[in-house]
């Protein structure tokens, strides 16, 4: 009894410190990091139409977008607000992941796997984001936590097995119209629930129908529950044809190894090879979890293998099946090391060393990176009445979002007069040209990348000297890998002026 009492009190100790770890990786320094991605001013700007009253805003993912506009009605129409709300989340999923963890794998393991949840770069670069990431881990682990409960419910326990089995669905449901790419997951929670079904209790097969048809159900009532709040935003048309879009993709996707490298390259190489340990573990001992477990990770395997998708947030739900790998791995290590007590604790406490000390400078990379977007703003703001209007890249939702002022794409246009031979006269005669039309300031950032070609860096380091921006903001973000590798389509930074400022011009002041 005694050493009971002393070992849940090492515990709770050991996964509050985790807590505070996981705390000061999130919130240090990110009231003024910025947003560091185009998508997450892309989802910011939807939440802001939404507060303006803007019947249409909305064209992609409406349960991210609601979250979003809960973090500007709790925190204000700040940029930190959706920071706060997805470092939030990211705690939130460390919890789910520990109590799930504890549950069907031991204490040292999920005390272990909480500890590797708040540390692994590749899931901190998206809990101090704003991309649709954060949020769509935190809700799937959620899902899976309560699907766990179905495993061990009985049929007859009706209140209890329905009841699981539809909160499950309603949070997965959800988790769609935060991210399409939790398909990933609920296909295999779907089939895993019929096979451990009618494994264990195929004599109740009336009720089992019953509760995948509840699941379904309750699926559906999930993702529709934050497209009936926002409905006057949605633009519905072009919300369907996002779904389209992403299940052509897949169908039309070449076949690719590229699932193997993103989380090599990302979450780590101990990480992925303690997770790979672990899954051969499951397949030897085959408890109902962990059926589950290797259909997941089996079917996500099939999924990637025919997709050439670009950015490393679509293999994020990939590192939950590894997850669960490390937690099988570091149960199998403490059980055989049985003779030494002090030797159990010494190789786990190396295992979670390996794993962190690989990406420490990833870790410090992702806490300590911050954009110019925030600096850029307060320029703009800072010159009152006599901004009216700007022009601007893809980030153009950005800025409108967070100054409240029209802005304009003009990536197209600035490029095709780089590329032009009389590219000296063309790109100044355009920033005159813009200025008769109403706007009042230019900001280019890196996202000019991927319309400007690489062997026009050079007139645009040119045109830099013949007409200084009035303010030159650095922007550590933009020659960041992940950051580059999220935006998509980007070519190598090299001596890209673009990849370190952020540069503004008045229009009033241009030559």
């Amino acid at each position: 009894m005694l050493n009971t009492s002393i070992h849940a009190r090492s515990e709770r100790v050991a996964i509050f410190v985790i807590f505070i770890i996981a705390i000061i990786l999130r919130f240090y320094g990110l009231p003024d990091q910025g947003l560091r991605t185009s998508d997450g001013g892309h989802y910011a700007h939807q939440a802001w139409k939404v507060l303006m009253g803007q019947e249409n805003g909305i064209k992609d993912k409406p349960g991210h977008t609601l979250m979003i506009v809960i973090s500007f009605m709790l925190f204000g129409l700040k940029m930190s607000s959706p920071l706060f709300m997805s470092a939030g989340s990211g705690l939130v999923f460390i919890l789910f992941t520990w109590l799930l963890v504890r549950r069907r794998f031991g204490r040292v393991a999920g005390l272990f796997t909480a500890a590797l949840a708040a540390v692994t770069p590749f899931f901190l670069f998206y809990h101090r984001g704003a991309n649709a990431d954060a949020n769509l881990l935190t809700f799937l682990m959620g899902g899976m936590l309560l699907y766990d409960r179905v495993l061990d419910t009985s049929p007859t326990d009706t209140k209890r097995y329905f009841g699981w089995a539809i909160g499950s669905g309603m949070t997965f449901g959800f988790c769609l119209s935060v991210n399409y790419s939790m398909a990933t997951t609920f296909v295999p929670v779907c089939l895993a629930f019929v096979i451990h079904s009618f494994r264990q209790h195929r004599e109740h097969w009336k009720r089992i129908l019953m509760c995948i048809l509840a699941v379904l159900v309750s699926f559906a009532i999930g993702y529709a529950i934050p497209c009936v709040l926002l409905w006057p935003y949605i633009e519905h048309k072009e919300l369907f044809r996002q779904v389209i879009f992403h299940q052509q993709g897949f169908r039309e996707s070449a076949f690719s190894f590229r699932f193997l490298l993103i989380p090599m390259q990302y979450a780590g190489a101990p990480f992925v090879l303690l997770g790979a340990i672990g899954i051969w573990r499951m397949a030897d001992s085959r408890r109902p979890f962990e059926v589950f477990v290797l259909i997941q990770f089996g079917l996500m395997i099939l999924g990637y293998c025919r997709s050439a998708l670009p950015y490393p947030r679509v293999y994020l739900p990939l590192c939950l099946p590894l997850l669960f790998g490390c937690a099988a791995a570091i149960q199998f290590i403490w059980v055989s090391l049985k003779d030494s007590s002090q030797r159990r604790v010494l190789v786990v406490a190396g295992s979670l060393l390996l794993c962190i000390g690989v990406q420490a400078r990833e870790i410090y990379g992702a806490v300590t990176l911050h954009s110019g977007y925030e600096e850029a703003m307060s320029r703009l703001l800072e010159d009152g009445d006599d901004f009216k209007a700007g022009g601007t890249t893809h980030t153009w939702w950005v800025f409108e979002a967070f100054t409240g002022r029209r802005f304009g794409f003009a990536s197209d246009l600035l490029a095709s007069k780089f590329a032009a031979p009389d590219w000296h006269e063309r790109a100044p005669a355009s920033f005159r040209s813009l200025r008769r039309q109403g706007f009042s300031h230019i900001v280019l950032d890196y996202m000019l990348w991927n319309r400007l070609k690489i062997e026009h860096n050079q007139r645009f380091e040119q045109f830099l000297k013949l007409y200084p921006p009035t303010y030159r903001i650095p922007n550590p973000a933009a020659g960041h890998q992940q950051t580059v590798a999220e935006d998509g389509g980007l070519p190598e930074a090299g001596t890209n002026p673009l990849s370190e400022f952020i540069y503004i011009w008045r229009l009033g002041e241009f030559p």
